[in-house]
Parts: structure tokens; C-alpha cells; sequence
């Protein structure tokens, strides 16, 4: 069964459907923050088995979708072969703490879930996975909490939030290539929804904060592609694909019907579990 990930959304800079068919990976080691996080501890166990793909918790765990998530769905939805998933995504997760106040710990980052998580457990001899560079796909999804933490409430207001994208985006795009150093080769980047058209912003009744959220949340993203570019045209050997996640929530919003939707301005209570 030839399924594409991410229900074929569209590859971004590339064009056409993405080609990471998931019946040639048995593992799927996720990073990101609360679209991604499952719950997932690699220090207690138990790991990803037969019975249960995710190890910990039980599906769907502390999913913020009160539900399976996107990466949920790839290894228990659209996949006839088991696909293990090692989900290294923490709840308000940020790229890198020296450079955006962090959620509850400076270790809730992208850096941290690869050298406290993926490094130790994962690589080296007493690795708890036998994964290979050919059966796994890496997924990276971040940049909500980077651009929410720095537009003032219980955060600080960053005026230079625009100079400090590129030290954000220089250190994702290290610890990409950390992962590539490790031995991955097939990668999948989410770019960001529509961020500042959610409830969270929009009731803010703030016209001037969503504007600057709506101005970040695109610049992310133009940030992003430049940098796949040039990580695609300097890694010959990897298959890396960017996910088009701005065009499916732009298109979700224009027309909700189509995917079941019927509120997509305000908190429903309908959608929870």
C-alpha cells in the first residue's frame, strides 16, 4: 500500500506529493513541541513494541489533539506495517533557551531532546533501538513557542525577535545536522500553520499583536524553506521533504467543511476527545 505521509500533503519548494512512503520505515523518532508530544519517556520505558508502537504511554497519551496526533496516525492510521515511534516532543518545546524564554524548564528544547534523549538512547552500542539510516524517518516541527514566547503576556515582549530568527534557525538547522552525523537520512520539516489566527491570539484584542504574530509566523517560514534549500542541496545523500502545514490550515480555514469542521475561530469544546 503506497500511503504518503502526512495524509499527501504537499511538498513545499519541491512541489508534488511528498515521497517518504511509510512501508519502507520501521521507526519513526519525532521532535517538536505540543502538535507532536505524546508523552513519551525514554528514560523509564517501556520502548515501542508489538503491542503497543509508542512504548509509553498508551495511545493516544497526553496528545493535545485529546486524540491521535498527526504522528500518531502515521505509525496507527495510514500504515499497514508496524512503525515504531520514538516521540522525543515536549509541550511548549522551543528551538534553542539561550535565545527564547523556555516553558518550565530550559531543557524543554529542540537542543535537549537531541543530546538528553536521541543521542544517549539512541546511538552507540547500547542503543535501545536497532534502527538503520534506510528504515527510519526524522520529523522536526517547532516554531509556535519561538514566536509565542516572545509577544508579551506572561513572556516578554522581544522587539528584536526578527534578528534573533536567524540564531534560532542557525541552531535548528545544527542540530538537523547533528541527526545527520547520527545517521539520519530521511527527514520530513513542518513549517507553521496559520499561528496568529488561532483563539489564543485572536482574543487577545490586541489588532497590533496579531499583526507582529501573522509578520513572525511567515517569516518562520520563508526562513525555513531558504535554509531546507540549502540543507537539500548540501546533503545529497539524505531524502528530505518540507511539509506544507501553513497550506492545509490556510485551506482549513477557507473551507472547514471539506474537513469536518464547522468552528475554526474559537475554542469548541465538540472537538475535545
Amino acid at each position: 500500500m503506497k500511503v504518503l505521509l502526512l495524509l499527501s500533503l504537499a511538498s513545499t519548494t519541491i512541489g508534488g506529493p511528498i515521497q517518504h512512503h511509510l512501508r519502507h520505515f520501521k521507526y519513526h523518532f519525532a521532535f517538536g513541541d505540543s502538535y507532536t508530544d505524546v508523552g513519551f519517556n525514554v528514560t523509564s520505558g517501556p520502548y515501542p513494541n508489538p503491542s503497543n508502537y509508542e512504548g509509553n504511554p498508551e495511545p493516544p497519551g497526553k496528545s493535545s489533539a485529546y486524540a491521535l496526533n498527526w504522528a500518531q496516525d502515521i505509525s496507527a492510521e495510514y500504515n499497514k506495517s508496524l512503525i515504531y515511534l520514538y516521540d522525543f516532543a515536549h509541550s511548549g518545546a522551543i528551538v534553542n533557551s539561550s535565545l527564547i524564554s523556555p516553558y518550565q524548564s530550559v531543557n524543554n528544547t529542540f537542543t535537549a531532546q537531541v543530546d538528553n534523549q536521541f543521542l544517549p538512547y539512541l546511538t552507540g552500542e547500547d542503543r535501545i533501538a536497532d534502527w538503520h539510516s534506510s528504515d527510519t524517518l526524522f520529523t522536526v516541527f517547532f516554531g509556535i513557542n519561538d514566536i509565542d514566547r516572545a509577544l508579551g503576556g506572561d513572556y516578554p515582549f522581544l522587539t528584536d525577535w526578527d534578528e534573533r530568527l536567524p540564531l534560532i534557525q542557525d541552531s535548528y538547522w545544527a542540530y538537523v545536522e547533528k541527526l545527520y552525523n547520527a545517521g539520519a537520512r530521511n527527514f520530513a520539516f513542518l513549517n507553521l500553520p496559520t499561528y496568529w489566527r488561532s483563539p489564543g491570539v485572536i482574543n487577545r484584542d490586541n489588532a497590533t499583536v496579531v499583526d507582529i504574530a501573522k509578520h513572525r509566523n511567515l517569516l518562520w517560514n520563508r526562513e525555513l524553506a531558504n535554509r531546507f534549500e540549502h540543507f537539500r542541496r548540501t546533503h545529497h545523500c539524505a531524502l528530505a521533504k518540507l511539509v506544507d502545514v501553513y497550506g492545509l490550515w490556510k485551506n482549513m480555514y477557507a473551507y472547514p467543511a471539506a474537513y469536518g469542521l464547522s468552528n475554526v475561530t474559537e475554542y469548541c469544546d465538540a472537538y475535545y476527545g
